[in-house]
Order: structure tokens, then C-alpha cells, then sequence
């Protein structure tokens, strides 16, 4: 398995940031939009102060980050200790077990009691794995999607 380390997202690092999210796998598995540089900008600039995040390091490349996005409740408020899950990986890396491995190290290192959630399209099946390998569990579909959930104390 691949040597990797986590750090946090540095200002600085948007040439890297940039160069993941305009891979047509990563744009498609992440449902994000077809985005011009300022847009990708501003997507890094949200993520980069997001609660708990971190660039996924190999060889001293950013190959992926994992990112988690505070919850709002209906009424606006932020649910305490509940988060949205987001990931992506350099698509010459997959396939190696290097996400699960992040995934693991991210989660450890986050405080408890936490609870996180996540989505994954139903046609992407390895992130599936990768949720499942690591104690998600699935909470129902919606419009070609399966959502996860991970209670962490």
C-alpha cells in the first residue's frame, strides 16, 4: 500500500486543488459542475475553511482531499457534531486502497462524539466499497443515489 500522509489545505495550494477537480472523473463522481477557474476558486475557497479537511499527500503530491461540511438544520442552525462527508482521488490512484486508507486516518482524528454522512451515485461502486469498508452504513436511495451514515464515539 502507498505511503500516503494528510495535511491541512493550505492557501497556497489551489494549483493543485484545481488541477483534481478538472479531472472529468473527479467533476463526474463529485457532481460537480463543468466549473471555470474563478469558480474553482471560489469551491476551494468554501472547502478550505470547511470544519475538518485535509489534502491526501503522496510523494509530496496532492493526489485527493477529503473534506466535511458542517450540517444546517431546516430552520438554519448547525447541527452539533454532524457532518457531510466529501472525497476525491487523482484518478491514477484509485484503485489502491489509498482512500480507504485516508478515510481511515481522517476519521480517527476526528473528535467524538461525531457523526458523519455521506452520498455516492449509485453507478460508483468503488466508493461504496470504500464507505463499507470503513463501518458506513447505507440510509436509503434517492434519485440515483445512496446515502451513508457513520456514528463515531
Amino acid at each position: 500500500m502507498a505511503k500516503i500522509t494528510l495535511r491541512s489545505w493550505q492557501s497556497t495550494d489551489f494549483d493543485a486543488y484545481e488541477k483534481l477537480i478538472a479531472q472529468p472523473e473527479i467533476m463526474q463522481g463529485a457532481g460537480l459542475p463543468d466549473a471555470d477557474t474563478q469558480q474553482r476558486r471560489m469551491m476551494f475557497e468554501t472547502d478550505l475553511y470547511q470544519p475538518f479537511q485535509a489534502a491526501i499527500v503522496y510523494k509530496s503530491q496532492i493526489i485527493g482531499s477529503i473534506i466535511t461540511y458542517a450540517r444546517v438544520s431546516e430552520t438554519g442552525d448547525f447541527i452539533p457534531n454532524e457532518y457531510d462527508l466529501a472525497y476525491f482521488l487523482d484518478s491514477r490512484f484509485t484503485g489502491h486502497g489509498i482512500m480507504t486508507q485516508a478515510l481511515h486516518s481522517f476519521i480517527a482524528a476526528l473528535p467524538n462524539p461525531t457523526t458523519l454522512l455521506a452520498e455516492t451515485f449509485v453507478d460508483n461502486v468503488a466508493s461504496q466499497r470504500v464507505l463499507e469498508k470503513l463501518g458506513f452504513i447505507k440510509t436509503g436511495a434517492y434519485n440515483n443515489i445512496i446515502a451513508y451514515k457513520k456514528p463515531i464515539s
